[in-house]
């Protein structure tokens, strides 16, 4: 049922990309790039435990301008593609991983995937309606200015940034230099995919280098350096018994600093304070 029920969705976006103007062809790329850079984000959740997740620095809207030569689309093409930013662009929103964490939560927890299931439907029915309003009526009574510049200002402009950047750069041929870019991007990473597995003496890890471009990463860097420096010394010296033992502590740091976060927000909220974030 998951998987007909995914591909009903998948040919839905086709067609109403179609329907706004998006060629059949654009659609099938632009949608298949987004959903492989969804299922590449979930396995970085799942199998490397990364907390932070976004896409690539190309969006799924650069690789079809990579691909696609100006004139070999309409404009009312380019202005589909550009509108689908709420879908390919900023995807560390995408639901996927945390659906996919909550599913693998259940299997450690013994807990029964119907259940988990209705709970992230019920949940979704439930969140979608009362985050539109607040966010349209926290816009509207306060101004999105003087909320998020970022995501009031910066986000609703790209769309109209990117059909700039498209037509005052009209790309007659794809752009092959940044395609050879990908691709040995692409080569790197199975290297190091395939020393990881066949060495064990391989010290990088491909997940490192999918994620080392990261915002969080590059901010938070000195703090996960200091996280495995004290994790290699107390495998090293103690063994994983001793692991098992510090480990409630460490967690409780990051359980510490999530919480004072969460309070000064809520403090936020109640007295109208501002400038006050947790981790970005």
């Amino acid at each position: 049922m998951a998987v007909w029920a995914g591909l009903a969705g998948f040919v839905v976006m086709i067609v109403w990309s179609a329907a706004a103007g998006m060629p059949v062809g654009v659609a099938l790329l632009l949608w298949t790039v987004v959903f492989g850079y969804a299922l590449a984000m979930t396995r970085l959740l799942a199998e490397g435990g990364m907390p932070w997740l976004d896409h690539p620095s190309w969006a799924a809207q650069d690789v079809v301008r990579a691909l696609i030569p100006y004139r070999a689309m309409p404009a009312q093409g380019w202005a589909a593609v550009s509108m689908a930013t709420a879908y390919c662009y900023h995807l560390r929103v995408n639901p996927m991983p945390r659906i996919m964490q909550s599913l693998k939560l259940a299997d450690e927890t013994e807990t029964d995937n119907r259940a988990i299931t209705w709970s992230l439907a019920i949940a979704t029915v439930i969140a979608i309606p009362v985050s539109y309003y607040f966010l349209l009526s926290a816009g509207y009574v306060h101004g999105g200015v003087a909320i998020n510049p970022a995501r009031f200002v910066s986000l609703a402009r790209y769309p109209g940034l990117y059909l700039e950047r498209v037509s005052s750069v009209a790309l007659k041929s794809p752009d092959w230099m940044s395609l050879a870019i990908m691709g040995y991007a692409g080569l790197k990473l199975w290297f190091l995919s395939f020393m990881r597995v066949r060495f064990l003496w391989w010290p990088l890890h491909p997940v490192a280098y999918a994620m080392s471009f990261n915002v969080y990463v590059v901010r938070e860097w000195l703090s996960v350096m200091i996280g495995w420096a004290c994790q290699t010394v107390a495998m090293r010296y103690g063994g994983y018994r001793v692991v098992q033992k510090w480990r409630p502590f460490f967690l409780g740091l990051i359980l510490g600093a999530m919480l004072v976060s969460g309070t000064w927000l809520l403090i936020d909220g109640v007295t109208g304070l501002r400038d006050h974030k947790i981790l970005y």
